[in-house]
């Protein structure tokens, strides 16, 4: 799994653009590598919703934070990049949402998809 499957699909070129065509590759070469590595060894305790979090946020994040540290990038800055990025996520995830919330249905197929999800988590 790479970051094209992720909520970070946009990384590739954040590094590029923040750190030029060589160190940027290299950045993110290594990001991949930690995230392949940390979802080979990932448990997930049989969940599909603790997958699919992990895969699509969590390990994608940790491994960005990571790689910017196996650059010498201080913490802190790792930190301001990192979070930089979160929010440039949060920011397009906001934008669907938002375009979801004005369709005359939206509000609707939330609400069946919140009752699905409880449902299925009471199950377990």
């Amino acid at each position: 799994m790479g970051f094209n499957k992720t909520e970070f699909k946009f990384f590739h070129k954040y590094c590029i653009s923040k750190f030029g065509e060589d160190t940027g590759n290299k950045i993110y070469e290594t990001a991949e590598n930690i995230l392949a590595e940390m979802v080979n060894e990932a448990d997930y305790k049989n969940s599909k919703a603790i997958k699919w979090h992990m895969d699509k946020n969590m390990l994608p994040t940790i491994a960005i934070y990571l790689a910017f540290k196996q650059f010498g990038i201080t913490c802190e800055r790792a930190y301001d990049y990192t979070s930089e990025i979160l929010q440039i996520a949060c920011k397009r995830t906001q934008k669907k949402n938002r375009f979801l919330g004005k369709m005359p249905f939206g509000y609707s197929l939330f609400k069946l998809f919140c009752k699905a999800i409880s449902q299925r988590r009471m199950a377990h």
